[in-house]
């Protein structure tokens, strides 16, 4: 009897957003065959921190409804290390058999090989009834791993398929091995936080006290002062991901930190030559611009040739929200969509 199960679909379309001038790798779940990590990005907070813990799943989709799925992991080593594993709860309670997952008894001899070599084996799972099957067009988990933080810096965390894949669950083809299978890495984004500028004082002079026994008389004193230019900095996340829906404007919120103990203004601009302010893959171009808004009214299209683009203006430190706005069209077509947002304060003296 085959097993199904109703899920909400994942989006025929994702994004990457770069923000500053970090590029990142991020691969959107697209339709087909595919192995992923979900999530697509982790962000450790606070930025640079290192000895926090996150956790990923490794996941399965089929074109049709599969029998099996399992999956290696590769991830950086002198970043990342595994502290702990576990099965899918879901297919564990639905019957399925595993392999390659450790025991009680060797787990720890598991886990301390796998940080040795960077790399999880291959770990799965497999309907062994002939008949039983996952539907299709679903994310179905494959096992978890958490993570520990142990050194500063951007990764990636890559399902490979090496002795696993994904197997038939279809009557016809049943337990027969898919094809043309992506893979979906997972971004973990740790940079190191950027230090707060700090103004060097400027040195004050001594006065020369006056003899008490000095005569009256006059005099000309010459008065001279410096005033530094002040400081001025900011920070923003490494990467963003914007969900795109068709037929429907998508928005998302990106905090801006600014340092300073001046006036400044903050400016947004794309700074590709070719389709500036449109997302892009490959040879690909939404037919709409990206735009920026800032409260109350600001609305900067990153497509107008006046770059850069003020969205608001302040004085000393403060945190700007600014959020995405991205329409997309229903005549746009499928693919991992990017843009870089370069963010600039400058001196509003």
């Amino acid at each position: 009897m085959n097993r199904t199960r109703t899920k909400l679909a994942a989006l025929g379309m994702g994004a990457l957003l770069t923000i500053g001038a970090l590029v990142l790798p991020m691969s959107a779940f697209a339709a087909g065959n595919s192995i992923s990590v979900s999530p697509s990005t982790t962000t450790v907070s606070p930025a640079g921190s290192i000895g926090s813990t996150f956790s990923v799943n490794v996941t399965a989709n089929g074109t049709v409804a599969i029998s099996g799925a399992g999956a290696a992991l590769n991830f950086d080593k002198t970043r990342l290390q595994v502290t702990a594993l576990a099965k899918d709860a879901t297919e564990v309670a639905n019957g399925v058999s595993y392999a390659g997952f450790p025991t009680a008894a060797t787990t720890a001899t598991f886990i301390a090989n796998a940080n040795a070599a960077g790399q999880i084996p291959t770990i799965a799972w497999t309907y062994t009834d002939g008949a039983s099957a996952e539907t299709a067009g679903v994310e179905h988990g494959i096992f978890s791993v958490t993570f520990q933080v142990i050194a500063v810096g951007n990764s990636s965390i890559d399902p490979i398929i090496g002795l696993g894949g994904l197997l038939d669950g279809t009557s016809a083809n049943y337990g027969a091995s898919l094809s043309s299978i992506s893979l979906n890495s997972g971004v973990v984004s740790n940079p190191a936080p950027t230090a707060t500028p700090v103004a060097t004082p400027t040195p004050v002079a001594t006065p020369t006290p006056v003899p008490a026994s000095a005569p009256p008389g006059s005099g000309t004193t010459n008065v001279n002062g410096t005033l530094d230019s002040g400081f001025l900095g900011l920070t923003v996340p490494a990467n963003v991901t914007i969900p795109l829906v068709r037929n429907a404007t998508n928005t998302k919120d990106v905090q801006v930190t600014v340092f300073s103990n001046i006036m400044w203004n903050l400016q947004v601009s794309d700074p590709k030559a070719t389709h500036t302010g449109f997302m892009t893959d490959g040879v690909k171009v939404l037919s709409n611009p990206m735009h920026v808004l800032a409260a109350p009214t600001a609305d900067a299209n990153l497509s107008n040739p006046t770059t850069p683009n003020t969205i608001v203006s302040g004085s000393n430190s403060a945190n700007v929200i600014s959020t995405l706005s991205q329409f997309v069209a229903s005549t746009d077509q499928p693919g991992s969509y990017g843009i870089q947002i370069l963010y600039s304060a400058v001196s509003g003296f």
